[in-house]
């Protein structure tokens, strides 16, 4: 009987049944059995596999204390033995996202034992990680909504990577491409190839090019503020803060709406944050980390800006549609010119 292949399954504290955001500092803890999607992830990967070790922690531990849950789970590892490492998936949550591609990168590279993991392709994780050539990330939805078509996508590249056919390019085997390149021969030239390419152009055939080349949009900058002694500034922040209760309803998460609040708000402490992608904590003890009021004021009082807008806009930068947030951004724009703005200071997480 063939022995089954040991699978390392790294999830984070939601997951792992812990708890939310507030038990986000949630430590490094390790199960012997599959937890939360690892039990499914089990079912789908079937009777030669074999979840023997489930890594969870809480995003905001893992933030914190990176390099220590690192090498907490090399030393685990060392002692007990996997053959394979599944984080997430992490659809399009930053900070697990982050601790799924760094727990996959140090295996990798410390125990030489493959990855896989599942993101939304815009996670910030999928830029720092994707070019790991043991690590495949594979697209996912944006929440965990498809998470039941992701663990099966998981599942069967698990099956893939123990095959004796190599792993092909990103585009025939389904993950986000790394940006690795590799010398192959065909039997074609590259000249022949590339006219047999424009051949099938100029009769409108279907082609598909060898060299994927990006797509980067012309954004013209702004004229710069002629003169900022006589001009008035608001602030725009993408952090989610808004009055508390959040009587608007603004989505933590994939949202399609902005506001405009009073300043006051923060200022005596009227607010909160529900940014969906971050540690709120920080910034509902101390909201000029994203709204710096009170730096602007000062320079307002020294001379160096006109005049302070008493209102600050803001909508949460947390996952969404591109083309979307490129509307709201031109709402945002209409009213900053129908009230006179000059400049604006926009502030992220």
């Amino acid at each position: 009987m063939e022995p089954k292949i040991k699978v390392l399954h790294y999830i984070n504290q939601f997951y792992g049944g812990i708890g939310g955001e507030e038990l986000a500092d949630a430590p490094l803890a390790f199960s012997t059995e599959p937890l939360g999607p690892g039990v499914e992830l089990q079912r789908l990967l079937g009777a030669d596999y074999e979840i023997s070790l489930t890594c969870v922690c809480g995003d905001n531990y893992f933030a914190h204390n990176e390099e220590r849950a690192l090498n907490e789970i090399i030393t685990r590892l060392k002692q007990e033995k996997v053959d394979l490492v599944i984080a997430g998936p992490a659809f399009n949550a930053g900070r697990y996202g982050i601790a799924c591609g760094a727990v996959c990168q140090k295996i990798i590279r410390g125990l030489n034992i493959p990855a896989i993991t599942g993101m939304y392709q815009t996670n910030p994780a999928v830029d720092i990680y994707k070019q790991n050539e043991n690590l495949f990330i594979l697209p996912t939805g944006i929440t965990a909504r498809s998470m039941a078509e992701e663990l099966e996508k998981l599942a069967g590249f698990a099956a893939r990577l123990f095959t004796e056919k190599p792993i092909g390019p990103a585009r025939t085997e389904g993950y986000i491409p790394r940006g690795i390149r590799k010398l192959v021969f065909r039997e074609k030239s590259g000249a022949v190839r590339a006219l047999d390419m424009l051949e099938a152009k100029l009769k409108g055939n279907a082609y598909e090019s060898e060299l994927t080349m990006p797509v980067f949009e012309k954004v013209a900058p702004p004229l710069p503020v002629a003169n900022l002694a006589k001009s008035r500034i608001a602030l725009i922040t993408t952090a989610g803060v808004v009055p508390k209760g959040n009587p608007d309803r603004m989505k933590a998460l994939n949202t399609t709406t902005w506001e405009a609040y009073p300043m006051e708000l923060v200022q005596e402490g009227e607010y909160e944050c529900i940014h969906g992608g971050i540690n709120p904590n920080y910034i509902n003890e101390n909201p000029q980390y994203v709204l710096p009021f009170q730096a602007v004021a000062d320079l307002a009082q020294q001379g160096l800006i006109g005049e302070v807008h008493q209102k600050y806009f803001v909508t949460a930068g947390c996952g969404g549609v591109i083309n979307t947030f490129k509307a709201m951004g031109q709402e945002i724009a209409q009213v900053l010119g129908q009230e006179q703005i000059d400049g604006v200071i926009l502030t992220s997480t």
